[in-house]
């Protein structure tokens, strides 16, 4: 197959023809097809990280189970054959079940072989797509109003054909990952080359976090926009790029992150579109904020329900008291390990988020080095990226880091290049694989891996 580069002169002359930013445009590396399709290779690593992932969360269900009881947050904690019965019945009456009213909740019955892949937050988008949205104002409890629309619109959806939602929700995860990763595949082929788009797939496929791409979480789904915006912006497609950005704030909340990398436009000739496209970027969280004014008579109740998600105890900026709670987790970990005192806690999410939040910084660094993209696209780029980690660290916490980290996609440009180059790449992958392994074990045992 013919491989032309494209010249320093072409570049600019299809730059001047699509009104594009006065800055020299990337040298794309193109077939003779204009877009190589490889399906079978992503496709393979896809399914090998999946199946290791399940392996590793059916594994951590059978062999280290979580023991210990969880009726201090939840009195009707238990295993339940029929969770829509229990979700009617926490609506019925909501005051009974404590704090959290899913936190220890497990599929039982004909469906308990997917309770590995369907709990903690899986078992909230249940809750939304089985009952809707609930709010009961006199409670100050954890509530599913913070839980976005489209992924348990999605699950919503499947079940109106006859597909039972635990089993919807795994299946739309997986599919996501899966065209995620495909397009992440073939988009880095077209500006790269082969060698780099292997290894932006594979980084991207065996990062830690991405076992919740195997799970009932709404996170693949959300990489899938990522991904379309992320394409559509290096290709100077503004408005484009803001129609998936809004999508990505009906799914999660940090989609408002992607919409940062239009601002560098607005210094070029297509401000305009900038404009409309950050416009656009808005429309899912917004339409959202306007649902809970409509339900509630407040704009912000995200903001009033979230805050019963976090520890106050845990709740500052000072790095010295995040290295001392971290050491003060892996200490009541060893604890719990050695006599098998009555917590849930036994591997916080405080033990390893730090070491992501510390490669996810040190990635940033290599986002506004990025080659074959233009300095507008890499300053984007490098805006959506800080926002993307500011967002959980804006609460005082490292919580949710490291899943905010899988869809920070720039950050996986960055290595999965590097690792093309490196002689450290299997080291790596290993490294990372190894860390996936572990907390999809023991997430699939019901410990804390958030």
């Amino acid at each position: 197959m013919a491989i032309e580069v494209m010249s320093p002169e072409q570049d600019r002359e299809t730059a001047d023809e699509s009104s594009s930013a006065p800055a020299p445009e990337p040298r794309l590396i193109r077939s003779a097809a204009e877009t190589p399709t490889n399906w079978r290779e992503p496709l393979a690593m896809w399914a090998v990280s999946r199946v290791l992932v399940a392996l590793a969360l059916v594994a951590g269900s059978l062999v280290w189970p979580m023991w210990h009881d969880m009726r201090v947050a939840n009195p009707h904690a238990e295993t339940t054959a029929n969770l829509p019965g229990y979700i009617r019945d926490y609506r019925a009456q909501p005051a009974e079940y404590g704090r959290s009213p899913f936190i220890g909740v497990k599929l039982g019955g004909a469906w308990s072989w997917l309770a590995p892949f369907v709990q903690w937050d899986a078992i909230w988008f249940q809750s939304v797509a089985e009952q809707g949205y609930m709010y009961f104002p006199a409670l100050k409890t954890q509530q599913n109003i913070v839980y976005f629309p489209g992924y348990p619109g999605l699950i919503w959806l499947a079940g109106r054909i006859g597909l039972p939602g635990p089993l919807a929700a795994v299946l739309i995860a997986h599919l996501a990952t899966m065209v995620a990763s495909v397009m992440m595949y073939r988009l880095v082929t077209r500006r790269y080359g082969l060698r780099e788009a292997r290894w932006v797939t594979l980084t991207w496929l065996f990062w830690p976090t991405s076992l919740f791409g195997s799970c009932g979480y709404s996170d693949s789904l959300f990489a899938v926009f990522c991904v379309l915006s992320l394409g559509d912006l290096l290709e100077g497609r503004l408005v484009r790029s803001g129609v998936w950005n809004g999508l990505a704030t009906a799914v999660r909340g940090p989609g408002l992150a992607l919409g940062f990398s239009l601002l560098p436009w607005l210094c070029t000739r297509q401000a305009g579109w900038a404009v409309l496209g950050g416009l656009l970027s808005l429309t899912g969280l917004l339409s959202f904020f306007a649902w809970h004014y409509q339900m509630s008579g407040d704009y912000l109740l995200y903001f009033q329900v979230g805050a019963t998600w976090r520890d106050a105890a845990d709740k500052t900026w000072n790095p010295l008291i995040w290295a001392l709670i971290v050491v003060r987790d892996g200490l009541k970990s060893v604890q719990i390990s050695l006599h098998g005192k009555p917590t849930y806690l036994l591997y916080s999410s405080h033990l390893w988020e730090p070491l992501l939040a510390g490669v996810a910084g040190l990635l940033l660094i290599g986002v506004c080095r990025l080659r074959n993209t233009g300095r507008v696209q890499n300053a984007g780029l490098l805006l959506s990226s800080l926002f993307m980690l500011a967002i959980p660290l804006s609460s005082g916490s490292l919580t949710s880091l490291g899943r905010y980290s899988w869809c920070n996609l720039p950050l996986f440009l960055v290595l999965g290049v590097a690792m093309a180059r490196s002689g450290w790449r299997w080291a790596w992958l290993a490294a990372s694989g190894s860390l996936l392994i572990w907390l999809a074990v023991m997430h699939g045992g019901g410990w804390e891996v958030i």
